[in-house]
């Protein structure tokens, strides 16, 4: 049913991403109604009123016929099952305008009068700068903080949010002139999936905590894969493991798979058991290390004998450590951002304190100038 809610709501929207701008090339034929004159997105927010209707009647129908109350439904931060199909928002929402403002403004600006910058990019050269906008979002929101942001901390986040969302429309629209996909499949695909894998919101199921929600949303997402293979034919990845993106960063995939390990059953019983995983793995790398490498200068590889040994144990205990941040349910690459921030503002201040000159001084004067740096 949610496939069939979901193209109602947008497919009158396909082809035409605002009203009175022309679609941005031919589309390719989409099957049955390909090349009909179609309408505007906004009309796809305010139209088929009649049919909205009557899913909600049939929706109140449906609640009347229950028997009883939902066990467990109120009971604190459980979420009640059977809430229905969501619905477009009115037309009259404050959001669309802003919406529409942007949707008209990158459209401008690819436009043969346009940005020339803006016109020559394509899906592939806009990937680094997706990557690069969020995690300057990401930034300024670890900058903020949670309940202590500064007026102009939140200025700032609101204007790297409107960069990241700013560089997707631009991808949509780019996919759009290439005919390969526009905004409306892009909205359609992500409802889709978000209703599909809520079925403690959507459906009939309920999720007492985060946790069980998690777990709802992966159990879809294996029955997903499954269902690609047997239509397809062709071998998916059936793995616990399955989904995590390779090209994330080490320490946020470290998390993200000790998180599916643990979700698996593959885990220690309790947060001990990572902090001695740790231990273990520290052993292990002094064992590794010879004495020689110890005694060599910074930024010295080690012996050649040893490379090996010492780049294996290494990692295991970065990943140890990564491991035990998720135990404890902390970001370990938040937590190295932070670190980080902190060492390079201590490291500066410190310059400061020393004139600027490090070169020259031993290491007892500048371990106490960042040791005042740190206070």
């Amino acid at each position: 049913m949610w496939d069939r809610h979901v193209r109602r709501a947008l497919g009158s929207a396909r082809g035409r991403l605002r009203g009175g701008v022309p679609p941005p090339g031919r589309r390719r034929p989409r099957g049955r109604g390909a090349g009909r004159g179609l309408s505007p997105l906004r009309r796809a927010l305010g139209v088929r009123q009649a049919g909205a209707r009557r899913w909600r009647g049939r929706r109140q129908r449906g609640q009347r016929q229950r028997s009883g109350p939902v066990t467990g439904a109120n009971s604190p931060g459980e979420t009640a099952p059977g809430r229905g199909l969501p619905q477009p928002v009115p037309v009259d929402d404050p959001r669309i305008d802003g919406l529409r403002l942007l949707l008209g403004t990158v459209d401008r600006l690819r436009e043969e009068d346009g940005c020339p910058w803006d016109r020559e990019q394509t899906l592939a050269s806009m990937g680094p700068h997706l990557v690069e906008e969020a995690l300057e979002l990401v930034e300024a929101v670890e900058a903020a903080g949670a309940d202590s942001a500064s007026a102009s901390q939140v200025d700032h986040m609101a204007e790297e949010t409107g960069d990241a969302l700013m560089v997707l429309l631009l991808m949509a629209r780019i996919g759009s002139e290439t005919r390969q996909f526009d905004l409306v499949d892009v909205t359609s695909a992500i409802c889709a999936k978000l209703i599909r894998r809520h079925p403690h919101v959507f459906g009939e199921e309920a999720a007492a905590s985060p946790g069980e929600a998690l777990e709802r949303w992966e159990a879809v997402k294996r029955q997903e894969r499954a269902e690609r293979a047997d239509g397809t034919g062709e071998e998916t990845d059936t793995s616990a493991l399955a989904g995590v993106p390779r090209g994330l960063p080490a320490l946020q995939r470290a998390r993200r798979l000790c998180t599916k390990a643990v979700a698996a059953g593959f885990a220690w019983p309790s947060v001990a058991g990572a902090l001695a995983k740790v231990e273990e793995e520290l052993g292990e790398l002094q064992e590794a290390l010879p004495p020689a490498a110890l005694d060599r200068p910074a930024l010295s590889a080690p012996p050649a004998q040893a490379a090996e040994a010492v780049s294996h144990e290494l990692g295991d205990l970065m990943l140890a450590g990564a491991f035990l941040a998720a135990y404890l349910d902390l970001d370990p690459e938040a937590l190295c951002r932070r670190a980080l921030r902190r060492f390079e503002d201590r490291f500066r201040t410190m310059e400061q304190e020393l004139g600027g000159e490090l070169g020259g001084r031993d290491l007892e004067t500048l371990l106490a100038a960042y040791g005042r740096a740190k206070a």
